[in-house]
């Protein structure tokens, strides 16, 4: 066979043929080896035209710089500094990052942490290991804000203060997260802490009202079968119960006996504990009656029902440790309903509450077996009414940002008024309403803290006093070497009220919470150890402590010459004499034996002369 011919090319073409030929296998390793260290050396004038660089001011940057090297493992690259060694310039690299430091120097207006009392500028550093990174930085003296954790943007981060007064936020990237992802977790994570601020210390955002035939009994089988704590208890003239708040495995639980406007309101609930078979076991020795006996789920759940001598359901059940993680906002205390058209009740719940749907299982029919609803910071389960779960419209309390907004969006959903917004004594702003379902929705938003009083409570004298709404809005939070002497100390001088007393497994107290007027003061005793580390994080200081205290108090009384004796008397020391002021009270000023000040002052119109 002949030899193929080549093709005749354009000599044009056959130029750059040559050339090609010529620049195959080029680079050579050699000269990209010598490009590479080129380019390492001169990376400080590419980096001046391309990169923002932190310029990080400090008093000592010499000391600064060996410990930089030290704690966090820096290059120095260069330095420029007179024949004193204060440095003008210095450049530094943590991996690849490059960081400029110079001494202060406040004439030309550069000024350190140290002089500015702060400074209002983090530095961001990604580094390859978090852990181990964190690990050199506290072994070389620098102070952990925040320890290394996940963030949900996709970094594991952590958070330093050195010891030249600059904060550094150090990150290992460890996923990326898509940008609509990131805007729906910001967007949810700013309406939680919209939620959070709306709601009184110790709820979520829907706590489940039971009403019943016999409260007290009730508690006391919450309390045999399930662990329940007594958090608080109001009881009527006649003794029925007209309010009570229970905990259930760190969830609240509300209820009260049922009367002619407040009728028995059956509830199923979804209750989450740690041991299935032990809880279903003392709840019907606590007198519930079997639905099913604890057994293993195909959803994840190892899962017991009883019901209990009220009539509601409870839904006993651990997740199995093979089971895949449920939603954060799934409360150990969760509602769970059965509706006659779950899917009807989902658009509602969207429209009305901003609901968002967690999960949703149907059958090939589109009923609804399974779903989760997120409010707020918590979850409400459903599943469509079939035997034998039929409708329990249940009693929800809801604690939103906007109860105004809220309540007028539930009515445009379709859901019925039983009473507009208005201004509760016990600090809410609460409204009512049903919805097309039968579901009692009792929205909220907390605006104050207040102690419920019970009505047959009886009133002092210095209750009696007129209180403005600032002063029942802000609880002054004291501390104290000893709370439980400073409340003695209060009950003699002030007449104050207790209202709440914690006290240790050792038998310190370490809180006490008191009323003086109308007005709760909390006073806080902490060990030496809890101070010892309170003072390290900088948020415990007794006037001892500080040698005065930037908390000064004024409290009305019935009796301003009454009160100063009975100061004096319990070892007060004399800040201002008794004397009549010309914005109308007759005012004395001490400061009791704990270090506070306090001005004791009765208005001269009701001085007892």
């Amino acid at each position: 066979m002949a030899q193929a011919r080549l093709p005749r090319v354009n000599s044009a073409v056959a130029a750059l043929l040559r050339i090609a030929g010529d620049l195959r296998g080029l680079p050579r390793p050699s000269f990209k080896a010598r490009l590479a260290a080129d380019l390492s050396k001169n990376v400080a004038a590419v980096r001046r035209r391309t990169v923002a660089t932190p310029y990080l001011m400090i008093r000592d940057a010499a000391r600064a710089i060996n410990f930089y090297k030290e704690a966090f493992g820096a290059e120095e690259l260069m330095r420029m500094a007179d024949s004193s060694g204060h440095i003008a310039h210095a450049e530094i690299k943590i991996g690849s990052a490059p960081i400029m430091i110079a001494d202060e120097d406040p004439g030309n207006f550069n000024l350190s942490p140290d002089s500015l009392g702060g400074s209002s500028a983090f530095i961001h550093l990604y580094v390859d290991n978090i852990d181990a990174f964190a690990e050199r930085a506290e072994r070389g003296g620098a102070k952990i804000l925040e320890p290394p954790s996940d963030r949900p943007y996709g970094d594991r981060g952590a958070k330093f203060a050195d010891p030249f007064g600059h904060v550094w936020m150090v990150a290992t990237h460890m996923y990326d997260v898509a940008p609509q992802q990131l805007k729906a977790d910001w967007d949810r994570a700013v309406k939680a802490e919209l939620a959070a601020a709306a709601k009184p210390e110790g709820y979520y955002s829907i706590t489940p009202y039971l009403q019943v035939n016999g409260a007290a009994r009730f508690i006391d089988f919450l309390k045999a079968a399930f662990g329940a704590d007594e958090v608080m208890r109001v009881n009527d003239r006649d003794g029925s119960i007209l309010h009570a708040q229970m905990k259930i495995e760190g969830s609240a639980v509300e209820l009260a006996d049922a009367n002619e406007q407040f009728k028995p309101n059956l509830t199923a609930i979804w209750l989450f504990v740690g041991d299935v078979d032990g809880v279903y076991e003392r709840a019907l020795k606590a007198g519930a009656t079997p639905i099913h006996p604890p057994m293993d789920q195909d959803y994840g759940n190892r899962e017991g029902s009883v019901r209990d001598p009220f009539g509601n359901h409870w839904y006993i059940a651990t997740p199995l440790p093979s089971a895949a993680p449920w939603p954060r906002e799934l409360r150990s205390v969760t509602p769970y309903l059965h509706p006659k058209g779950a899917s009807k009740l989902i658009d509602f719940l969207k429209e009305a509450f901003d609901a968002e749907e967690v999960a949703r299982h149907a059958d090939e029919r589109g009923a609804v077996l399974h779903a989760q609803i997120r409010i707020g910071d918590s979850i409400i389960a459903m599943g469509e009414a079939h035997v034998p779960y039929q409708p329990m419209p249940p009693a929800l309390h809801l604690y939103v940002p906007d109860v105004d907004s809220t309540y007028r969006s539930a009515l445009r959903a379709g859901a019925k008024s039983m009473y507009a917004p208005r201004d509760e004594s016990y600090g809410d702003r609460s409204s009512g309403v049903t919805d097309p379902f039968g579901n009692v929705w009792y929205i909220a938003t907390h605006k104050r803290v207040e102690i419920p009083r019970m009505p047959n409570q009886r009133q002092s004298a210095l209750e009696s006093e007129p209180a403005t709404e600032a002063s029942a809005a802000i609880m002054p939070f004291m501390y104290f070497e000893s709370a439980e002497t400073a409340a003695d100390f209060y009950k003699k001088v002030f007449r104050a009220r207790e209202l709440h007393r914690e006290v240790e497994a050792d038998g310190h107290v370490s809180h006490v919470q008191i009323a003086i007027g109308n007005t709760n003061v909390m006073l806080c005793g902490a060990t030496a150890a809890h101070f010892e580390e309170g003072v390290a994080k900088g948020h415990v200081r007794t006037p001892h402590q500080l040698g005065g205290t930037p908390l000064h108090l004024y409290v009305h009384v019935p009796d301003v010459d009454d009160a100063f004796q009975r100061a004096i008397d319990g070892g007060s020391r004399m800040v201002n004499p008794i004397k009549d002021e010309d914005w109308g009270d007759r005012c004395c000023g001490v400061q009791d034996p704990f270090g506070h000040i306090w001005y004791i002052a009765t208005p001269l119109g009701q001085v007892r002369r």
